[in-house]
């Protein structure tokens, strides 16, 4: 059967499902990559906010010692800076999705005119049917040429 599709469909490359997995190289280190992005960010991001609490701490030595001068215990201090930290971490984190779920409405509304097509032999349709929805997804891509080879191949 691979045969003869790739007879008959020259532009087409068909392959067995045991060796789908071995073609998958490339897309397998996009992923590594795309993980080794985002732990590389992650650090940078965490010796951002661990600088700029270090950075609050030093600025606000004079308040520090203002309160341990009138007898708070270090205790209290400490705490007010956790929950300083706690309610700036989540202010920044709501205003960061509302942002984000803002410019997800903006795209999927900018980008509304784009089909997704599901697997062309998700089910069991004649070749005519096939072909008509081949052809549509190749007109959406911008691929005229391929529909004018398919065309005339059938």
């Amino acid at each position: 059967m691979i045969v003869k599709i790739n007879e008959q469909y020259d532009s087409l490359l068909a392959i067995k499902s045991s060796d789908f997995s071995s073609t998958l190289g490339a897309v397998k280190n996009m992923f590594y990559l795309s993980d080794i992005i985002a732990v590389v960010t992650l650090i940078i991001a965490s010796a951002i906010l661990i600088n700029t609490f270090l950075m609050s701490v030093n600025e606000r030595t004079k308040e520090i010692g203002i309160l341990n001068a009138i007898g708070w215990p270090r205790g209290m201090i400490v705490y007010i800076f956790i929950v300083e930290s706690i309610f700036l971490a989540l202010i920044g984190g709501l205003l960061g999705f509302l942002i984000s779920l803002g410019m997800l409405i903006y795209i999927k509304a900018a980008f509304a005119n784009i089909s997704f097509y599901p697997p062309l032999f998700s089910k069991k349709i004649d070749s005519k049917e096939r072909h008509k929805k081949a052809k549509v997804l190749l007109a959406d891509m911008g691929l005229k040429s391929k529909i004018d080879a398919m065309s005339t191949k059938i």
